[in-house]
């Protein structure tokens, strides 16, 4: 195992392997814990990987007088193989160094397994009680659902509203817009898909889409204003937990309105609010200027440059990946 120092792009999974292992608390939103610890000594969250997936972690700190454990988690399919010991000599080390003397941590009384391996590892019960006293409440957590989008959890009727704009279900009716979008001289080099050279060879992807809103694996929506077609909007769920990727574009006729960055924020208030979402990624091609100021706009950061983006006619077109992370605040 790979033992490293927790990073931003690790906190769909950690929390994830947190959920597996029955430790996010009602009163402990881990997404406020992480951001804590980030400002405290980050360099020991730690966390373990076999095989580039992370499969543990453990979070130490260290106040002057006593080193502390909190979230010492291994995944469940892992455990009883040495991983703990492994992460727990790490954070001894790392503890030691520091002057540290002694390490406390809490187990809840009636955790008689995780008793026996603190004391196992040389661990003993001190003669205290204890007390804690809460400064701040944290804003209540929505767990991720790994089974989410098995199941239809939105009717096509279903509707998203914005100042200026409705955001629906995709209907047949829809097509000659996109069609007539794809017309338009450099509309698609951007995107993944070619313009198609008829109208009905839309109809394939268009049943597509309309099965993976039934699956709730995928949420395509036509964006309309006073019955003007504006474009489309999608939020698709990734295999990775929590996480879910953003797709857009604009008719040209309609671009430089400030439809799309309206539709966009309200996708992301669906996104983590009815759809547990933690993190909500988008690209984009590094040349698209336009895309990149909406997705600024609406909060996104950039993470990371892709050379080999995504292949067109041949070629790789560069690609630019931003992404938003779920705040520990209620979204307005």
């Amino acid at each position: 195992m790979n033992i490293r120092a927790y990073e931003d792009s690790d906190e769909v999974a950690v929390i994830q392997l947190w959920q597996d292992c029955g430790l996010v608390a009602p009163q402990n939103n881990p997404i406020r814990d992480i951001q804590r610890k980030s400002q405290v000594n980050p360099e020991w969250f730690l966390v373990g990987l076999q095989d580039g997936t992370i499969v543990a972690s453990c979070m130490a700190g260290y106040e002057g007088h006593r080193g502390w454990i909190n979230y010492l988690a291994v995944t469940p399919t892992e455990q009883r193989k040495g991983l703990a010991r492994e992460m727990m000599a790490e954070a001894e080390r790392l503890l030691r160094e520091t002057g540290c003397a002694k390490i406390n941590l809490q187990i809840r009384a009636t955790n008689t397994e995780v008793i026996a391996f603190y004391e196992n590892i040389g661990f003993t019960t001190d003669p205290a009680i204890s007390m804690g006293k809460r400064l701040e409440e944290d804003p209540p957590f929505h767990a991720i659902d790994k089974n989410a989008h098995n199941s239809e959890k939105f009717s096509t009727d279903f509707t998203l509203t914005t100042t200026r704009c409705l955001l629906r279900h995709i209907s047949e009716a829809d097509i000659p817009h996109v069609f007539s979008a794809s017309r338009i001289a450099g509309f698609n080099d951007g995107m993944v898909w070619d313009p198609p050279h008829e109208q009905s060879e839309l109809l394939e992807s268009h049943h597509e889409f309309c099965k993976a809103w039934k699956e709730g694996s995928a949420y395509v929506f036509t964006i309309e204003s006073k019955e003007d077609f504006i474009g489309r909007v999608s939020i698709r769920s990734d295999e990775k937990p929590g996480l879910w990727n953003l797709g857009f574009w604009t008719h040209p006729q309609q671009q430089g309105k400030g439809f799309m960055t309206e539709a966009v924020k309200r996708i992301l208030t669906f996104g983590f609010e009815q759809l547990g979402a933690i993190e909500i990624e988008a690209c984009h091609a590094s040349w698209n200027e336009a895309s990149k100021r909406v997705l600024e706009k609406s909060g996104f950061i950039q993470r990371e440059h892709l050379e080999q983006g995504f292949q067109k006619q041949g070629n790789w077109v560069p690609e630019e990946r931003l992404s938003i992370k779920k705040s520990a605040e209620p979204l307005n």
